[in-house]
């Protein structure tokens, strides 16, 4: 697994593919960008590397908060308390309500 940098170059890969994917010319044609497979190129080669700048990214746009939270997802346990407290803190990520009848209790 990478270290800082590589995980900073991974990142902006990243963010750049995004970027190219909201931005393209046409709804006509295939988007030639995958914010996915750049994503996972964060995540397999930078490891919990990632993690603070997947944290970070939380706080920007509703796309990649979206990104982030999958990456953090990928990345799994060895993310750690920060990133379940990201994950369990996200409205999209839990349901908007619970009752008594829910969850088979």
């Amino acid at each position: 697994m990478g270290g800082e940098a590589e995980a900073r170059r991974l990142f902006d890969a990243f963010r750049d593919e995004l970027w190219g994917q909201r931005h393209r010319d046409s709804d006509f044609t295939p988007a030639p960008h995958e914010p996915d497979l750049k994503l996972r190129e964060l995540v397999d080669g930078a490891g919990v590397a990632a993690v603070p700048l997947l944290l970070d990214a939380m706080s920007g746009d509703s796309d990649l908060r979206y990104w982030a939270l999958i990456g953090l997802q990928w990345v799994g346990p060895p993310a750690g308390c920060a990133a379940v407290a990201a994950l369990v803190g996200t409205p999209s990520s839990r349901p908007s309500r619970i009752t008594a009848n829910e969850g088979g209790h």
